[in-house]
């Protein structure tokens, strides 16, 4: 009687070594994608794009614009963490700005200038940090 099926020992290896791999892989793919969508939104947040149309960050002599950062990104568990801001010495005055409304020169600028496009940019996180992810897994990171 002949036997049916097939054997996959000969790939084994390479299968336990891929689903060894598999979490810190893509870990490291959540890690870079959660830190493009912070640069992306700081990105908006200072120049608008990405189909937002709400405030972006007010300029007077810089000072504010260029503080902008990403700063920590983490992930645990089933959450991913990301710093985004405005501040280092212009920290009181980034706070004040985005909350204080106010006439500003700048067309389009005013409060809220990262809380918008936070939020506008949360519904891109899948679209952003998933191809990280794939490509973390397929090894191409």
């Amino acid at each position: 009687m002949a036997k049916s099926g097939f054997s996959i020992t000969r790939g084994l290896p390479a299968l336990k070594k891929f689903f060894e791999q598999s979490p810190k892989n893509a870990l490291a793919g959540l890690e870079s994608g959660a830190r493009e969508w912070g640069e992306r939104t700081i990105a908006v947040s200072k120049a608008g794009g990405e189909g937002y149309t709400g405030n972006i960050v007010p300029v007077d002599t810089g000072v504010l614009m260029s503080s902008g950062h990403v700063g920590e990104v983490s992930v645990s568990g089933t959450k991913m963490r990301v710093v985004i801001g405005y501040g280092g010495p212009a920290s009181r005055y980034a706070a004040a700005v985005h909350e204080i409304p106010k006439r500003y020169r700048r067309p389009g600028s005013g409060t809220d200038y990262l809380r918008g496009p936070a939020v506008h940019m949360g519904r891109k996180v899948g679209e952003i940090v998933g191809p990280h992810v794939k490509n973390a897994l397929e090894g191409k990171a």
